[in-house]
């Protein structure tokens, strides 16, 4: 996901929920997604539900081997 910049630095604050929202759109619901773990491996899932924490676009997900996690939208990438 490339971040785009759409207002001045010092005005980012009533901005932020905004990128939630951008974020949002950009994942919905039965999208392919993978990440990398710790450990230096490539993990497929899917997601199954998108939420907001804080300010945080949370990913709900479905990996490939069937284990349920949750992830922020800037941790993951869409299956090209």
């Amino acid at each position: 996901m490339v971040a785009v910049q759409l207002y001045p630095s010092s005005t980012t604050q009533p901005f932020q929920k905004l990128d939630a929202i951008l974020a949002m759109n950009a994942f919905v619901p039965g999208t392919r997604v993978f990440f990398w773990t710790a450990e230096g491996q490539v993990v497929y899932a899917t997601v199954t539900s998108v939420s907001q924490s804080s300010g945080t676009c949370m990913l709900h997900l479905r990996t490939d081997d069937g284990r349920d996690l949750s992830l922020p939208a800037a941790g993951v990438s869409h299956v090209q």
